[in-house]
């Protein structure tokens, strides 16, 4: 993912699609109208979103606004379509926004309902993480959400974010509250906390016997195994 998205993002070129094992995130398109709506205009896909559920009007507002960010100079907005590769329909939306103040970015999604609870949630957030600090060099990244909703804020903490803070009244109401406002998390996650995670999974995604050698081995064989480990994890990285 490092080496793709560095190539795509170099000598001043638009990253517009990243791919995952199973997912294609790519730049909205307005015949992607349909699908959108079917999942922005719900109850159920939108009870923790600030907005929603939306009119057509609203979801076509949405696509155009998401086109134009891509033609921003400077760019601030990395909007993406979540379509599936096996399928290639339309299931989500995300984002990657910059912050103006700082090297800093903030990231958000939505998926279809029927696509909850399939992975596909931490698939999109890594690929945004490693847009945001692999690609574009940003120090720090963080996310919002309802503090009711266990689901986003979960992937957050799966993604490795760091819960922040809960700010009490913050935000409006979820759609099953009757309270004037709603409460929000924030987790964040900084560029070395990203490179320690990188670490821990590409050493995790080794042999198990590779770390020290087998049990037994005189120490010149454990150093020597060691060694070897060090060297496949940098070439994973």
């Amino acid at each position: 993912m490092e080496r793709r998205l560095r190539a795509g993002i170099g000598g001043g070129e638009i990253m517009k699609q990243l791919v995952t094992e199973r997912l294609v995130l790519r730049a909205f398109r307005r015949e992607d109208f349909a699908a959108v709506h079917a999942y922005a205009s719900t109850v159920e896909n939108t009870i923790y979103m600030p907005f929603g559920p939306n009119s057509e009007q609203e979801t076509r507002a949405f696509i155009d606004r998401s086109i134009a960010a891509w033609s921003e100079e400077p760019l601030r907005q990395y909007g993406f379509a979540v379509t599936r590769k096996d399928t290639g329909e339309v299931v989500g939306g995300c984002e990657l926004s910059l912050v103006p103040s700082g090297n800093e970015g903030e990231i958000g999604w939505m998926l279809r309902r029927d696509c909850w609870r399939q992975g596909f949630g931490t698939e999109l957030g890594r690929a945004l993480l490693a847009l945001a600090f692999d690609g574009l060099g940003l120090h720090r990244v963080f996310a919002i959400c309802d503090a009711q909703n266990q689901a986003s804020f979960g992937l957050m903490e799966k993604l490795g974010m760091r819960r922040e803070g809960l700010f009490l009244e913050a935000r409006v109401p979820n759609k099953l509250s009757d309270a004037p406002y709603g409460d929000e998390l924030r987790y964040a996650m900084l560029e070395s906390e990203w490179r320690i995670r990188q670490e821990m999974d590409a050493y995790n995604a080794l042999p198990r016997h590779a770390p020290s050698g087998r049990r037994g081995d005189p120490p010149r064989v454990r150093k020597e195994a060691a060694r070897r480990t060090r060297k496949e994890v940098r070439a994973l990285l």
